[in-house]
C-alpha cells in the first residue's frame, strides 16, 4: 500500500511514507519517500528526509547525489559543490551525473589487472577448465557453462579473479564479466566492458543512425555478450529480441533459432532501437526505458504538464527494474563512449535535459 500511494502520487503519500519509514527503515522504502518529495520539488523537505535516513543508508550514492542537488536548490552552493565533487570521482551512474552537473569529464578509475602468465596457464590447465573449453569449442555452451560454474566452487578468491582473466583471454566475455562481478574486482574495465561483435554493431548502428556506444551498452546490459542468452520471458540472443518483435520488424516469420545468430540479432536489435527512437521523438533516454518496459508504458510515465528534469524523471520511474535498467545503460554508454575514444561526457548534456509532458 505504501509504495502504491507513492507511485500514484497520492495526496496522503507523505503521511504514510513517513509513518512506514519510522516503523521500517528499509533502503528502498526510504528511497521512495525521497523520490516522492523530489517529485513535489520540495527541496528543504528532501534534505529533512535524507537527514532522517540512518547513516549506513544515507551514505549510499542515491542519497548523496540528491543531498547535493537539494543543497544547490536551497542556495547552499558550497555544500552542493563539495558533495558533487566527491561523487564525481566515482564510477557509477550518480558519479557520472555529478560530473555532468560540474561539466567535468567522467572518472572511469580504470585499473587493469596484471596477472603472471604462469598463473593464468596453471588455472587454464585445471581439468574443469579444460572440459569447459572443449565443450565450448564443440558448441555445447550449456555444458561449458556448467563446467565453468563447477570450477568456481573449487577456487580461492584470487583464483576466481584469475579465472575471469582466463575467460577474457578465451573471448568468453559473459563468464569474464560474471567472474569479475562475483570476485568483487570491478576496476578492470577493458575486460568488464569488452567490445566483441564490433563489425556488426558498428555497421548496424550507422545504418540505423544510433550511437554505437548506446548499442554496446544495451548488449552489455541485456546479455553480457552471450549469443545464446534466453530469458524466461522469451527474449533471445545478444540484444534479447522477442520473436514477436522480430516478426513485426521483419514483416515476415522469423525462426526462433535465427535470433541466436549474432549478425541477425544485432540487425534486428538495432533496428528496434531506431524504431523506439522514432516513437519517442528521438529521445534516447525514453527509448532506453522503452527497450525494457515497452514504449506504451513509458508514455504513461511522462509528466501530465510541465517539464521535469531528466535525473528526477529517472528517479521516479515506477518500475524498479526499468529504473535500474536506465541507470545502468546510461553508465555503460558513458564507459563505452570513452573506450571508443570520445572525450565527451554524455552526462553533461543529460544534466540540462528536460522530459516534456505528454503530447
Amino acid at each position: 500500500m505504501r509504495f502504491f500511494l507513492a507511485l500514484a502520487d497520492h495526496q496522503q503519500a507523505d503521511v504514510w511514507l513517513e509513518k512506514a519509514a519510522n516503523f521500517e527503515p528499509d533502503a528502498e522504502l526510504l528511497r521512495w519517500h525521497l523520490a516522492h518529495v523530489l517529485r513535489q520539488r520540495n527541496w528543504q523537505q528532501a534534505l529533512d528526509v535524507i537527514n532522517f535516513v540512518p547513516d549506513k543508508i544515507a551514505d549510499g550514492n542515491v542519497f548523496q547525489y540528491w543531498k547535493a542537488r537539494a543543497y544547490e536548490k536551497v542556495g547552499a552552493d558550497e555544500l552542493a559543490d563539495k558533495g558533487l565533487h566527491k561523487l564525481a570521482k566515482q564510477r557509477h551512474y550518480y558519479g557520472f551525473l555529478a560530473s555532468g552537473q560540474l561539466s567535468e569529464m567522467a572518472s572511469l578509475n580504470d585499473n587493469p589487472l596484471l596477472i603472471a602468465q604462469g598463473d593464468l596457464d596453471e588455472l587454464a590447465a585445471l581439468p574443469a577448465a579444460q572440459r569447459a573449453f572443449e565443450f565450448r569449442a564443440l558448441g555445447r555452451n550449456l555444458s561449458a557453462r556448467r563446467e565453468w560454474i563447477f570450477l568456481q566452487s573449487q577456487l580461492t578468491k584470487q583464483q576466481k579473479i584469475t579465472a575471469a582473466v582466463v575467460a577474457s583471454q578465451h573471448n568468453w566475455h559473459d563468464q569474464a564479466i560474471f567472474g569479475f562481478s562475483r570476485s568483487g574486482y570491478l576496476d578492470d574495465l577493458s575486460r568488464r566492458f569488452p567490445m566483441p561483435f564490433d563489425s556488426q554493431l558498428q555497421s548496424n548502428a550507422k545504418k540505423n543512425n544510433i550511437d554505437v556506444a548506446w548499442a554496446y551498452a544495451i548488449v552489455r546490459r541485456e546479455s553480457s555478450f552471450m549469443p545464446d542468452a534466453a530469458s524466461h520471458a522469451g527474449a533471445l540472443g545478444l540484444m534479447q529480441v522477442m520473436p514477436g518483435t522480430a516478426r513485426y520488424l521483419s514483416k515476415e516469420k522469423v525462426k526462433r533459432n535465427s535470433l541466436f545468430n549474432p549478425n541477425r540479432n544485432v540487425e534486428l536489435g538495432t533496428q528496434y532501437m531506431r524504431y523506439l527512437m522514432d516513437k519517442m521523438d528521438n529521445n534516447p533516454i525514453l527509448a532506453t526505458a522503452s527497450y525494457n518496459a515497452g514504449w506504451r508504458r513509458v508514455q504513461q510515465w511522462l509528466p501530465e504538464k510541465g517539464n521535469i528534469p531528466l535525473d528526477l524523471w529517472i528517479e521516479t520511474i515506477p518500475y524498479k527494474e526499468t529504473r535500474n535498467y536506465v541507470k545502468a545503460v546510461l553508465a555503460y554508454q558513458q564507459i563505452y563512449r570513452q573506450h571508443l575514444g570520445s572525450s565527451e561526457n554524455l552526462f553533461k548534456d543529460l544534466a540540462t535535459m528536460q522530459i516534456q509532458p505528454k503530447s
